[in-house]
């Protein structure tokens, strides 16, 4: 038979948006250069060949990473990936045969296999299609195998299918290899279980109800870590490891670290992909008493002030229907729906067997009684949190956001005077406000009047 070799760039998802500083990335202090990103210029179909075949290939990479062994086979869970064996909403959902070969690749990639990974015989009509589910099944199970490439290479031979994430063939001018070597995996993984480990010991110190556990997690994300909005030239920026070692992060490793530590705390998590504000982008959703909700962590942290810190977590996109996330995103179809074939499927988003999202009782504003009712209310609000914090979100209606956008000025002038109304003790007048909204959220910080130089 005549081998083929097709290359297969996994969809990666980048996000710009959200302003932040001019970024250093932390330098080699885990041994990975600050250029080791590995990536394929495609053909337009999303894939490439090499060897005998017509397409060309253009391989991006730095030298493959020492491996285990050449060839593995096999198809038993890894013992060494992280807990939850009921954390596999997309293995229960793709073919028997696409879950054989998942638990093969999350095998290999568990232990970083080097060379040709033997799937054995598969459909020589859809074993690429087959792979590349697979692929992106175990990888958005477990978010937290952060040296996973964003590339494969696929070997179709008289002795069946074969694949690689780690590989140096000359002969077919082939060079890939895992985000980080083998060598640095030890350490780094360390590194992400330290800080994994108080994360989480800190939040069930404080709480095992689920809601006060995620409000907590997400908060907590929001304060620790930042959109990275700078050219990208290190993978890791995409990962767990780049959100919880380094800080800096964009939507793909805002959804995946959320996933991974909401598995740490018992909580359902999914790992949701499509589109907002004209990018492709990544969040999540989360099951509370058999409920589930969108949560966009991306969007929900507003980044860092003027002198370089955090500014207090937003709550927008926490815990929302479908209906409100559908205002301005959209969600990439299910797997089953998926316009796209072989391994193009590879550069496509699509997701697998979502839920729907109808909850509301645990939706932030609902929850904390922050809804905008009227004014008098919302007055009471501020009054009542005045003494310990100088901000407040309240969520409006459809028809106190049209007069916001109206006359803002007026909206808060006359909010200012009801809360005058309420305790002539809070007299917003003599501070300095700022307003803005997201949505339907209102959010509003007051300090004290800046002094003015003579």
């Amino acid at each position: 038979m005549k081998r083929i070799i097709a290359v297969v760039l996994v969809l990666l998802l980048v996000l710009s948006g959200c302003a932040v500083p001019n970024i250093i990335l932390p330098g080699t202090s885990s041994g990975v250069s600050q250029n080791s990103s590995s990536h394929i210029q495609s053909s337009p179909s999303g894939t490439s060949s090499s060897g005998s075949s017509s397409e060309n290939i253009t391989i991006v990479s730095s030298p493959a990473s020492v491996g285990t062994e050449n060839t593995v086979s096999g198809s038993k869970l890894p013992s060494g990936a992280h807990p939850l064996e009921t954390d596999t909403w997309c293995y229960d959902r793709i073919s028997k045969e696409q879950q054989r070969i998942y638990k093969i690749l999350l095998s290999s990639v568990n232990r970083m296999a080097y060379g040709w990974i033997d799937l054995g015989k598969c459909n020589t009509e859809t074993y690429n299609e087959d792979i590349a589910i697979a692929y992106r099944a175990f990888t958005y199970d477990y978010p937290e195998l952060f040296w996973v490439p964003y590339e494969y290479v696929v070997k179709l031979d008289g002795l069946g299918v074969k694949v690689a994430f780690s590989l140096v063939d000359k002969d077919n001018d082939i060079e890939t290899s895992y985000i980080v070597p083998l060598a640095n995996k030890k350490e780094m993984q360390e590194e992400i279980d330290e800080i994994t480990s108080k994360i989480v010991t800190e939040i069930k110190d404080k709480t095992n109800d689920k809601m006060e556990m995620l409000t907590l997690l997400h908060d907590k994300l929001c304060n620790t870590v930042t959109y990275y909005d700078a050219p990208i030239t290190q993978d890791l920026i995409y990962t767990v490891y780049g959100a919880l070692v380094w800080g800096y992060t964009v939507c793909e490793g805002y959804a995946r670290t959320m996933k991974y530590l909401c598995k740490e705390l018992g909580i359902e998590c999914l790992i949701i992909t499509g589109t907002s504000k004209n990018e492709q982008h990544m969040w999540n959703m989360v099951r509370l008493d058999n409920e589930w909700y969108h949560i966009d962590l991306t969007w929900n942290d507003p980044g860092l002030d003027g002198d370089g810190n955090p500014k207090a977590p937003l709550h927008p996109y926490f815990n929302v229907t479908d209906e409100v996330i559908l205002k301005d995103h959209t969600i990439d179809p299910d797997i089953t729906k998926v316009e796209g074939s072989g391994a193009n499927l590879g550069s496509v988003g699509f997701n697998f067997g979502l839920p729907e999202a109808k909850g509301k009782k645990y939706d932030y504003y609902d929850y904390n009684e922050l809804n905008f009712s009227d004014m008098l209310y919302a007055a009471r609000k501020i009054v009542s949190i005045y003494e310990s914090q100088n901000f407040i979100e309240l969520a409006l209606n459809d028809k106190q956001l049209q007069n916001y956008e109206k006359d803002k000025v007026a909206f808060i002038s006359a909010l200012i005077s009801n809360i005058y109304l309420v305790s002539d003790e809070v007299d917003l007048s003599q501070k300095d406000v700022f307003f803005t909204n997201t949505g339907n959220t209102l959010y509003i910080e007051w300090n004290e009047k800046t002094q003015s130089v003579n």
